[in-house]
C-alpha cells in the first residue's frame, strides 16, 4: 500500500494492475485444455486476483500446478 501512495496517481496504478490480473485469470482459464489447470471464477480468486493482480494468478497457477488441488 505505501507503494502505491508514493505514485503521483495511486488509484489508476492500482485498477490497471487488477486488470491486469483478471485478464490473467482469464488466459488461465481460456488455456485450460493445453495446461490442464483449471481456476474456477469465485470470491476466493477475484480477491486475490485484485490485491495481488498477475503475481497473485501466477501464484494461484503454481500452487494448483504443485498441489494438485482440483
Amino acid at each position: 500500500m505505501a507503494l502505491y501512495a508514493k505514485r503521483t496517481n495511486p488509484v489508476s496504478t492500482y485498477v490497471t494492475h487488477a486488470l491486469c490480473g483478471f485478464l490473467g485469470l482469464a488466459a488461465v482459464n481460456l488455456t485450460t485444455g493445453y495446461t490442464g489447470i483449471v481456476m474456477g471464477v469465485n470470491l476466493f480468486t477475484c480477491l486475490v486476483t485484485a490485491l495481488l493482480g498477475l503475481p497473485g494468478v501466477a501464484t494461484m497457477s503454481a500452487l494448483h500446478f504443485i498441489w494438485a488441488i482440483g
